[in-house]
């Protein structure tokens, strides 16, 4: 805590995100828990977006999903028409790439526009704060805040558009992305206040350009025993 704030400390904290590397051990390593797993390594455990401290409610939009093979389709069904969202699975990466976003055209937009302006949030506190009281000072938790864990903007860059059709929607059809985004920060802003209303000392946006941004074939290069070697290795040290 004294390192986020700018005060010297006795030493350089660090705290491993364990995501991906996590799911692999062995059940006997997982089942004491992440903390103890950190504290045992002489790491400052640091738990990344474990608990978000509010929660939403679709209010004019119902969510399917379909699994065929290595795809995973997920439609976003509402009055003024669908998004569809399609996911590729790569078994070397152990990851669900984004490889069909949902919103390509301005009518996407002014859907999107429609399901956030539906959105209700509301406070859900407890689960963090049990957390919270358990751990005391053994771990610093840090909840996500934003209806999708990351900044309004940012999302529509991972989740919903992709790069390039964001910046050529920007450009063609600026005030109804801008409009969108307001609806969405403004969500976003609810979220921020039940959070805010919490014991947490410290908020996470989970701001990512790797697997949403990322082609799959980019992890082809390598074979999973490789991977699999790396990972012993490093266990190992």
């Amino acid at each position: 805590m004294n390192a986020l704030r700018g005060i010297e400390t006795d030493r350089v904290p660090w705290s491993p995100f364990l995501a991906y590397y996590w799911e692999h051990l062995p059940e006997s390593e997982r089942s004491c828990g992440q903390v103890e797993y950190m504290e045992k390594m002489g790491a400052d455990p640091l738990l990344r977006g474990f608990n978000i401290l509010y929660s939403t409610e679709n209010r004019a939009c119902e969510i399917s999903e379909e699994s065929r093979g290595g795809e995973s389709i997920r439609r976003y069904a509402t009055k003024l028409g669908t998004l569809t969202e399609v996911r590729t699975y790569s078994p070397t990466a152990n990851s669900w790439f984004l490889t069909g976003h949902a919103v390509k055209t301005e009518e996407d937009f002014k859907i999107l526009q429609f399901i956030m302006e539906n959105i209700r949030v509301s406070g859900n506190q407890a689960p963090f704060e049990d957390s919270f009281k358990a751990l005391g000072d053994r771990a610093v938790t840090v909840p996500s805040i934003g209806i999708h864990s990351k900044t309004a903007f940012q999302s529509l860059v991972e989740q919903w558009c992709g790069t390039e059709a964001l910046t050529y929607a920007l450009y063609d059809f600026p005030e109804t992305v801008e409009e969108c985004l307001a609806v969405m920060r403004e969500r976003d802003m609810e979220t921020v206040k039940f959070s805010a209303e919490s014991s947490a000392e410290i908020f996470n946006f989970f701001e990512d350009s790797s697997t949403t941004n990322i082609s799959p074939s980019m992890f082809e290069r390598y074979t999973l025993p490789e991977i699999n070697e790396w990972g012993r290795y490093i266990h190992s040290k």
